[in-house]
């Protein structure tokens, strides 16, 4: 593998499927981060991902990881809204981050929501894309590392959590213009 990547996610995402799917989505962490992996492969990148509900297990992740790996994808969760040390500390180790967030902060009711005091220490934001965000993200990062494209035309390999697309003529969904042309989804239900 050419690169290493760290995947952190915050304070309660670890019940992800299960606390407000409504507004999170059904995908569990786990399958997050199982997709994440299949991507990573296909970029010749591994993979270090955690999930803490502490602050400071969050610090010593980054710095124990600092001088290994070359980015960082983050879901700081709660923490994003005020967490100045989780802000000093991806400042510190310079590894080029990117934040990610299941829903828009934007959009949110909650004023204190809509505050991110991370965002100017990380290279891009990805919000409001669900799970599918956290691919969006690691795409990010690897193409400003210079990583090999995921999609090959040769290659039609799904990672799981592309959102279903109307079907084309032809019973083949339509792509969009970094996916490939994917088969209709079954009728299988998935959970996100």
């Amino acid at each position: 593998m050419r690169y290493l990547v760290l995947v952190i996610n915050g304070p309660n995402l670890n019940l992800l499927g299960e606390r407000a799917p409504e507004l999170y989505g059904r995908a569990t962490l786990r399958q997050i981060e199982a997709a994440l992996r299949v991507r990573a492969r296909q970029r010749e990148t591994a993979l270090v991902c955690m999930q803490s509900n502490h602050e400071g297990a969050i610090i010593d992740f980054l710095h124990a990881w600092r001088r290994r790996a070359q980015g960082l994808v983050i879901n700081p969760g709660a923490f994003a809204h005020y967490s100045y040390a989780i802000r000093e500390a991806i400042a510190a180790v310079r590894l080029p981050a990117v934040e990610v967030h299941l829903t828009d902060l934007a959009a949110r009711p909650e004023p204190w929501r809509r505050v991110s005091v991370i965002r100017d220490v990380c290279v891009a934001t990805v919000m409001g894309r669900g799970p599918r965000g956290y691919l969006d993200a690691l795409d990010l990062l690897l193409d400003r590392l210079g990583a090999q494209p995921w999609y090959h035309p040769h290659l039609a390999i799904s990672v799981g959590l592309a959102r279903p697309r109307p079907a084309a003529r032809g019973g083949v969904a339509a792509a969009g213009p970094h996916e490939p042309r994917q088969p209709a989804p079954s009728r299988r239900r998935r959970p996100w």
